[in-house]
């Protein structure tokens, strides 16, 4: 039997906080250490604060950027998610970790505030095509040689 598979990545919220715009203040990070602060999702996991920079920063379509700090302790990369606008507020997501599936941070400013996601990508496989093929036919049909 052959099979035909088509694969991608599902996305599945595992969280969801919301905050209004009257409350976004009681969640800004003013802290110069990011391990002194609890992120609004999960724990901070990150153990050092002494080799980090800054690795990713873009504007999202609500013009409020999301930003990344990248801190190596050891053999361990960790990234500190922080979204704002860049006067008002900087509000610590969470924890990601390069190449993880688990913990994509994403925001969405509605009418009165923000809505915070914790996102975990999960792969998907789905057969689009199976075909069968007796032994006997494939012998017939003189296939060519893989190898020589």
């Amino acid at each position: 039997m052959a099979y035909n598979f088509i694969s991608g990545e599902i996305a599945d919220t595992v969280d969801v906080r919301t905050i209004s715009a009257a409350n976004i203040p009681n969640y800004h990070n003013s802290t110069a250490s990011c391990l002194a602060t609890t992120p609004l999702f999960g724990k901070n996991t990150i153990k050092c604060d002494i080799n980090y920079y800054q690795a990713s920063s873009y504007k999202t379509d609500e013009g409020i950027f999301r930003t990344e700090i990248q801190y190596h302790c050891g053999n361990e990369y960790s990234n500190a998610v922080f979204y704002t606008d860049s006067s008002t507020f900087c509000i610590f997501t969470g924890v990601y970790i390069p190449g993880s599936n688990n913990n994509i941070f994403r925001m969405q400013r509605n009418h009165d505030g923000f809505t915070f996601y914790n996102v975990t990508e999960r792969n998907k496989l789905d057969t689009i095509n199976v075909q069968t093929y007796l032994l006997p036919q494939l012998k017939k049909g003189k296939l060519i040689p893989v190898c020589k």
